[in-house]
Formats: C-alpha cells, sequence, structure tokens
C-alpha cells in the first residue's frame, strides 16, 4: 500500500505494525473495500463504547477524506 503523499509501501497483516496502530493481525476483517477520496466519515462509536445512530453523530465530527483510503471492518454478528 502507498499512502499519503510520499511513494512509502507499508503492508496490512503479515505480522507488521500497521501505521503505528499496534494491530499485526487482520484475520478479523470481513469488510476490506477502498474508501474514495470525498467520502464522508465518522466514527459511531462514543467514549463508553457505545454505538450511536447516525442522527447522534455531530456534522463536525465527519471528516471528508482529503485522500484515497483504506476502509477496514469486521462484519457484524451476533449484534456485537
Amino acid at each position: 500500500m502507498i499512502f499519503g503523499n510520499e511513494e512509502k509501501t507499508d503492508y496490512f497483516g503479515m505480522e507488521n505494525t500497521i501505521l503505528q496502530q499496534a494491530f499485526d493481525e487482520i484475520d478479523w476483517v470481513g469488510i476490506f473495500e477502498k474508501a474514495p477520496k470525498g467520502k464522508i466519515i465518522w466514527n459511531n462509536v462514543n467514549d463508553d463504547g457505545e454505538i450511536m445512530g447516525d442522527e447522534e453523530i455531530k456534522e463536525e465530527d465527519k471528516i471528508k477524506l482529503p485522500n484515497d483510503g483504506v476502509f477496514i471492518h469486521a462484519e457484524e454478528s451476533c449484534g456485537g
């Protein structure tokens, strides 16, 4: 993966720490897709770990991606 405006290559998984985020295994990933430049994203989990509805997300907490990104997510299972 080449990211930012640099020509640095990094690899997901394979026991590599990913972007200094302290996880090195991605076998839990169920969804792995491109997040296109300009997409609006937000975190829907509050500080207590509770999932918030879209109507609870403040507009100022939403981010417009300045570059293409990678969306990785665990697939929903058993309500967790």
